[in-house]
């Protein structure tokens, strides 16, 4: 994307969208937001398909659908606490368009007081999580096994894992994406000369990548936070604050985390339960899906790219009171949003097929992915809705909104992939997902005139 593109695109905005002005400083603000994010996005589901990719290199579909369930069930268990990410932007942008410097350090403070507490209990609690919740996706007992053994060691970096999600927030609310892409190469980097040291050099399979990808986790957390006390110090001076300032920000962050908490457990079940049906059929249908639900994260990531554009300028937004601001923000990263989800589908349909064997080198999991891979090109244009909405309610603060409409959308959703796994097997599960996307949009679409309604004229 060269700069003389821009002048051109704004003009195709403006006229795809009347009335809605979009100025060509406000698509240079959300480039210079979009674009470090999608590459930091699209870097953050590298470590499981590293992860998938070195231990398919011995061509064994029991391992590899082991990795799959481990991983699976340890997106579950960190990301079910991904608002120490979403909320965090939140407050973090709104106090950035009031200009309220004190509420900006304090949301970077406190949430990594949250993430650490909550990664310690999570390591105590590792052993009766792995016993309640893997045999609910079912499997051969090899399988299990494998899956325990990467789940116990990858929880072991729970707390800079969760420590990365709330620097991660808190970048993106002060506009610092390049900083946040950094530490996501950074962990890549890390993370796939580590996998190669551990499984190719010194041949440790499952414990290998598991090692591998936790080890890179604590290193880039522990330099993230060096580089994020930095950021906040130049802030300006260091304030006093009384006790009562600190609960207030405890419960504020309490309060939208909850319902951020609550929304992201119903999201996660549904990802979850298509992976119990997955797990139903056989080990090759489990590693294939596992496999297309890596790509799927990187239509998530690119996508969420302009969705914290909105999330940032959403919440300067609100946090100024400006309606106006409001609207362009809406509208610019929306058209953004189309043009990216549009190029994702053109370019998935060659280059996906191609790139499938070199997360297996089973060729009975390579042609299971290939079957249903025409659900993975269609997602972009399904799902690009509400990536985008969730960015804006994310950015406006509104945890009920997003809470409750994922519940409806949820709900759905399991009735869906059910009577589809009944119906059509596999093919039925990837149709009720695609199904899933396009209903979440919905509530949130519905439920948008309520942010602009909150504030003054």
């Amino acid at each position: 994307m060269s700069s003389s593109d821009l002048p051109q695109l704004t003009a195709a905005l403006s006229s795809a969208f009347p009335g809605q002005a979009v100025p060509p400083s406000l698509n240079r603000r959300i480039w210079s937001i979009a674009f470090p994010a999608i590459m930091a996005n699209l870097t953050t589901v590298l470590p499981g398909l590293c992860d998938m990719a070195f231990i398919g290199r011995s061509g064994d579909a029991v391992e590899q659908a082991g990795v799959a369930l481990g991983a699976a069930f340890t997106a579950l268990t960190l990301w079910a606490f991904g608002f120490l990410r979403m909320g965090t932007t939140g407050i973090t942008a709104q106090a950035n368009g009031a200009r309220d410097l004190r509420e900006m350090r304090e949301a970077l403070t406190w949430s990594l007081v949250l993430a650490v507490g909550i990664g310690l209990l999570l390591i105590l609690a590792a052993f009766p999580l792995a016993a309640l919740g893997l045999p609910i996706y079912g499997g051969p007992a090899q399988v299990q096994d494998y899956a325990a053994q990467y789940f116990h060691i990858r929880l072991l970096a729970a707390p800079f894992d969760l420590s990365l999600y709330a620097m991660m927030g808190w970048l993106i609310g002060m506009q610092r994406a390049r900083v946040m892409f950094a530490l996501q190469l950074l962990l890549n980097g890390l993370n796939i000369a580590l996998c190669y040291l551990f499984v190719v050099e010194l041949g440790y399979d499952v414990m290998g990548v598991a090692a591998a990808t936790a080890l890179a986790q604590a290193t880039t957390a522990l330099v993230g936070f060096l580089w994020t006390r930095g950021i906040s110090r130049k802030l300006g001076p260091v304030l006093a604050r009384g006790t009562t300032f600190a609960f207030e920000m405890l419960g504020r962050l309490a309060r939208i985390n909850r319902d951020i908490f609550i929304r992201t457990l119903a999201l996660m079940l549904v990802f979850n339960y298509f992976i119990h049906l997955s797990a139903r059929q056989e080990e090759v249908t489990l590693a294939a899906n596992q496999i297309l639900i890596g790509f799927l994260g990187l239509i998530a990531n690119a996508l969420d790219g302009f969705a914290q554009s909105a999330e940032t300028l959403v919440g300067e937004a609100v946090g100024a009171k400006d309606r106006k601001r409001l609207s362009a923000a809406l509208w610019a990263n929306l058209g953004w949003s189309l043009g990216l989800a549009a190029l994702l589908a053109v370019l998935l349909w060659p280059v996906g097929a191609f790139m499938l064997p070199v997360f297996s080198a089973n060729a009975e999991v390579v042609a299971a992915a290939e079957k249903v891979f025409p659900w993975v090109i269609v997602a972009p244009i399904v799902s690009v809705w509400c990536f985008l909405l969730d960015g804006v309610f994310i950015g406006a603060t509104r945890g009920r909104e997003l809470r409750d409409g994922m519940l409806i959308s949820a709900a759905l959703g399991l009735i869906a992939l059910q009577c589809a796994f009944w119906f059509d097997g596999n093919a039925g599960l990837w149709a009720a997902l695609t199904l899933f996307f396009g209903i979440r949009a919905l509530p949130l679409a519905l439920w948008y005139r309520r942010i602009p309604a909150s504030l003054a004229s």
